[in-house]
C-alpha cells in the first residue's frame, strides 16, 4: 500500500507539472483596445506578448509595434471594421516558432467586403 501511495504521489506531481507547462506554452494575448505593443493596457492588463504568446488583434483595433517584439503567431480577426498592425520605422516583429508557436500570420476576412485587415511597415521595418 505504501508503494502504491508513493507511485500515486509521483504520478500526480508529474501530471501537474505537465499541465502547468502546457498552459504556460499556450498563453494567448488579445488586443482589445488601440495602443502600443509594449503597453499592458493594449492587452487587457495582461503582460506584453513574447515569443511564447499567440497574439490576436480584434476587429476595429490598431496595434502599433513601437519596440522590437516577438510572438508565437499573429491573427488579425475578421469583422466589419478595419484592423491593423503598424510596425514603426526601424522596428521588427518576429513571428517565430522559437517559443513553441506555429509562427503563422493569419488574416480574418472582412464581413462587409470592404474593411481592410492590414500589416503596415513604416520606413525600414520588417516582419520576420
Amino acid at each position: 500500500m505504501k508503494k502504491y501511495l508513493q507511485n500515486f504521489k509521483f504520478f500526480t506531481l508529474a501530471l501537474g507539472l505537465m499541465l502547468t507547462a502546457s498552459v504556460a506554452n499556450a498563453q494567448l494575448r488579445t488586443a482589445s483596445v488601440n495602443g502600443n505593443w509594449n503597453s499592458t493596457v493594449t492587452w487587457g492588463g495582461a503582460s506584453v506578448p513574447t515569443s511564447a504568446n499567440d497574439v490576436v488583434i480584434n476587429d476595429n483595433i490598431t496595434v502599433t509595434v513601437n519596440v522590437a517584439a516577438a510572438c508565437a503567431s499573429l491573427t488579425i480577426n475578421g469583422g466589419a471594421n478595419q484592423s491593423a498592425v503598424n510596425i514603426s520605422a526601424g522596428i521588427t516583429l518576429d513571428v517565430t516558432t522559437s517559443g513553441g508557436g506555429t509562427g503563422a500570420i493569419t488574416y480574418g476576412a472582412p464581413t462587409d467586403g470592404s474593411s481592410d485587415k492590414i500589416i503596415s511597415l513604416v520606413g525600414a521595418t520588417s516582419v520576420l
